[in-house]
């Protein structure tokens, strides 16, 4: 397989619905030339459904789904416009392929981040708003039996990502302390915390920023959505009504259909 019909497999998985097969044996790259593969299938894509990236989305912030990867940092991504929902628009599941849901912190940026961005800078620059991350892939039977070149080819599992209405001010979140219970139908189905974010999402930020600018790319701007990583082990996402209470923030309510 060549590189070309690749993305244009890629694509055609998600307009039909119809997922192909792994990757990772058909290709001996560098992690370089995979991001090289996703930049393409991104602008591809933005030509397909006449759409532009507006959010990042940062993968493996976690030991454990770092491994799956067989990884020892996080893989990047993007959502283009038309993946981008509101909490009071329903999910239509049939849009996707085979979905999972992870609760995530979004990080707005109101200024600029300089090429040495600290915890500091990213607190005073940000804009927080609660979020929910519909993973998907265009590979069949994907997780967890992805490889890095899966992801970072795929786009990183790009599919959906709900926003919460309210946003707030990053010096008003303690990041460090952010506890999440996940509901479907009233039932409590998960756990998980902010820890489990490369100990703090604003960490996440941080790597992304750095990450660019050793890719060449210069570091995060003005108005950029970054979507940090899950607090908890991906759910598969049904039909019904999901709930999403983050501490000291706020709760999401979703509906899939």
């Amino acid at each position: 397989m060549q590189v070309n019909e690749l993305i244009t497999a890629l694509i055609n998985a998600e307009s039909n619905k119809e997922p192909i097969n792994f990757i990772k044996d058909k290709f001996d790259l560098s992690e370089g030339e995979y991001y090289d593969i996703q930049k393409e299938l991104v602008k591809q894509k933005e030509a397909k459904f006449n759409s532009s990236v507006a959010v990042y989305k940062i993968s493996m912030t976690s030991s454990e789904t770092q491994a799956i990867a067989n990884t020892h940092e996080p893989a990047y991504g993007t959502f283009l416009a038309y993946q981008i929902q509101k909490e009071t628009e329903e999910i239509n599941l049939t849009d996707l392929l085979d979905p999972l849901l992870e609760p995530e912190i979004v990080f707005q940026l109101n200024e600029d981040l300089s090429s040495d961005a600290d915890y500091q800078e990213v607190i005073e620059k940000s804009t927080i708003y609660l979020g929910a991350e519909i993973p998907d892939s265009r590979y069949s039977n994907w997780f967890p039996n992805f490889s890095l070149t899966d992801l970072i080819c795929d786009n990183a599992f790009s599919g959906r990502l709900i926003l919460s209405e309210d946003s707030f001010a990053a010096e008003e979140v303690a990041f460090e302390e952010i506890d999440m219970q996940l509901y479907h139908n009233n039932k409590l189905i998960e756990e998980g915390a902010s820890k489990n974010v490369l100990g703090n999402p604003i960490n996440s930020i941080i790597w992304l920023n750095n990450k660019h600018i050793s890719q060449g790319y210069g570091h995060l701007t003005k108005g950029l959505k970054i979507s940090s990583g899950t607090l908890s082990a991906p759910v598969r996402l049904q039909p019904g009504e999901y709930k999403i209470v983050f501490s000291g923030l706020g709760t999401m309510k979703l509906n899939c259909l």
